[in-house]
Protein backbone atom coordinates (compact mmCIF):
# COMPACT_ATOMS: atom_id res chain seq x y z
CA UNK A 1 0.00 0.00 0.00
CA UNK A 2 1.23 3.69 -1.01
CA UNK A 3 0.30 5.95 1.30
CA UNK A 4 1.80 8.75 -1.09
CA UNK A 5 -0.80 7.75 -3.95
CA UNK A 6 -4.02 9.06 -3.60
CA UNK A 7 -5.83 7.35 -6.46
CA UNK A 8 -4.25 4.08 -5.02
CA UNK A 9 -5.38 4.71 -1.40
CA UNK A 10 -8.83 5.03 -2.72
CA UNK A 11 -9.06 2.23 -4.85
CA UNK A 12 -7.38 0.20 -1.64
CA UNK A 13 -10.81 1.44 -0.02
CA UNK A 14 -13.29 0.58 -2.43
CA UNK A 15 -12.08 -2.97 -2.25
CA UNK A 16 -11.94 -3.13 1.18
CA UNK A 17 -15.49 -1.65 1.35
CA UNK A 18 -16.92 -4.20 -1.34
CA UNK A 19 -15.70 -7.32 1.01
CA UNK A 20 -17.31 -5.05 3.99
CA UNK A 21 -20.33 -5.93 1.83
CA UNK A 22 -20.09 -9.67 1.96
CA UNK A 23 -20.22 -9.32 6.09
CA UNK A 24 -22.92 -6.04 6.18
CA UNK A 25 -25.44 -7.65 3.92
CA UNK A 26 -27.92 -5.52 3.20
CA UNK A 27 -30.75 -7.49 5.19
CA UNK A 28 -29.19 -8.25 8.23
CA UNK A 29 -27.31 -5.11 8.31
CA UNK A 30 -29.02 -2.31 6.50
CA UNK A 31 -27.24 0.86 8.53
CA UNK A 32 -23.87 -0.75 8.24
CA UNK A 33 -24.67 -1.39 4.46
CA UNK A 34 -26.32 1.68 4.01
CA UNK A 35 -23.04 3.71 5.31
CA UNK A 36 -20.81 1.42 2.99
CA UNK A 37 -23.14 2.14 0.06
CA UNK A 38 -22.40 6.21 1.12
CA UNK A 39 -18.77 6.00 1.73
CA UNK A 40 -18.33 4.11 -1.80
CA UNK A 41 -20.42 7.04 -3.35
CA UNK A 42 -17.58 9.40 -1.99
CA UNK A 43 -14.51 7.22 -3.14
CA UNK A 44 -16.10 7.90 -6.94
CA UNK A 45 -16.51 10.83 -6.54
CA UNK A 46 -13.00 11.40 -5.11
CA UNK A 47 -11.79 9.32 -7.85
CA UNK A 48 -13.36 11.45 -10.48
CA UNK A 49 -11.51 15.08 -9.42
CA UNK A 50 -8.37 13.28 -9.12
CA UNK A 51 -7.86 13.12 -12.57
CA UNK A 52 -8.64 16.12 -14.76
CA UNK A 53 -7.32 14.72 -17.83
CA UNK A 54 -9.83 12.52 -17.99
CA UNK A 55 -12.12 12.25 -20.54
CA UNK A 56 -15.90 13.37 -20.11
CA UNK A 57 -17.09 10.04 -20.15
CA UNK A 58 -14.91 8.69 -17.56
CA UNK A 59 -15.25 11.80 -15.59
CA UNK A 60 -19.35 10.89 -15.61
CA UNK A 61 -18.85 7.44 -15.40
CA UNK A 62 -17.43 7.53 -11.89
CA UNK A 63 -19.85 10.22 -10.88
CA UNK A 64 -22.55 7.80 -12.10
CA UNK A 65 -21.35 5.13 -10.09
CA UNK A 66 -21.30 7.17 -7.30
CA UNK A 67 -25.06 8.48 -7.66
CA UNK A 68 -25.81 4.89 -7.57
CA UNK A 69 -24.38 4.04 -4.51
CA UNK A 70 -25.83 7.43 -2.67
CA UNK A 71 -29.62 6.41 -4.63
CA UNK A 72 -29.26 2.96 -2.14
CA UNK A 73 -27.80 4.32 0.83
CA UNK A 74 -30.41 6.98 0.41
CA UNK A 75 -33.13 4.24 0.02
CA UNK A 76 -32.11 2.51 3.17
CA UNK A 77 -31.53 5.18 5.23
CA UNK A 78 -35.35 6.48 4.27
CA UNK A 79 -36.68 3.35 5.25
CA UNK A 80 -35.05 3.83 8.99
CA UNK A 81 -35.61 7.24 8.67
CA UNK A 82 -32.41 8.51 9.84
CA UNK A 83 -32.82 12.31 9.26
CA UNK A 84 -29.16 12.92 9.52
CA UNK A 85 -28.10 10.43 7.40
CA UNK A 86 -30.57 11.30 4.68
CA UNK A 87 -29.88 14.38 4.81
CA UNK A 88 -25.98 13.94 4.45
CA UNK A 89 -26.78 11.40 1.64
CA UNK A 90 -28.45 14.34 -0.26
CA UNK A 91 -25.99 16.35 -0.10
CA UNK A 92 -23.91 14.24 -1.39
CA UNK A 93 -25.40 13.31 -4.38
CA UNK A 94 -25.97 16.65 -5.06
CA UNK A 95 -22.74 17.43 -5.16
CA UNK A 96 -22.11 14.35 -7.42
CA UNK A 97 -24.68 15.85 -10.06
CA UNK A 98 -23.03 19.30 -9.55
CA UNK A 99 -19.59 18.38 -10.78
CA UNK A 100 -20.83 16.35 -13.65
CA UNK A 101 -19.64 17.24 -16.64
CA UNK A 102 -22.15 15.20 -18.86
CA UNK A 103 -25.48 16.38 -19.92
CA UNK A 104 -24.63 19.55 -17.69
CA UNK A 105 -27.55 21.31 -17.82
CA UNK A 106 -29.80 18.44 -16.51
CA UNK A 107 -27.29 17.14 -13.80
CA UNK A 108 -27.32 20.90 -12.41
CA UNK A 109 -31.10 21.05 -12.23
CA UNK A 110 -30.71 17.83 -10.17
CA UNK A 111 -28.27 19.13 -8.00
CA UNK A 112 -30.05 22.10 -7.54
CA UNK A 113 -33.27 20.31 -6.80
CA UNK A 114 -31.99 18.23 -4.47
CA UNK A 115 -30.11 21.06 -2.21
CA UNK A 116 -33.86 22.85 -2.65
CA UNK A 117 -35.03 19.31 -1.05
CA UNK A 118 -32.58 19.68 1.73
CA UNK A 119 -32.63 23.07 2.58
CA UNK A 120 -36.54 23.30 2.73
CA UNK A 121 -36.21 19.97 4.91
CA UNK A 122 -37.53 20.60 8.41
CA UNK A 123 -34.41 18.77 9.66
CA UNK A 124 -32.23 20.13 7.90
CA UNK A 125 -32.08 22.95 10.35
CA UNK A 126 -30.69 20.95 13.14
CA UNK A 127 -27.20 20.20 11.05
CA UNK A 128 -24.56 22.43 10.30
CA UNK A 129 -21.85 22.48 7.83
CA UNK A 130 -24.19 21.14 5.27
Amino acid sequence: MSYNNKRDNLKDAESYYKNALIVFKKDLYPFQYANIKNNLGNIFVDLSALNKTNSVQNISHLLETAVNHFTESLEIYEQLKISREIIMTKVNMANAYNIMPKNRKNNLGKAIAIYHDVLSSPNSQNYHGF
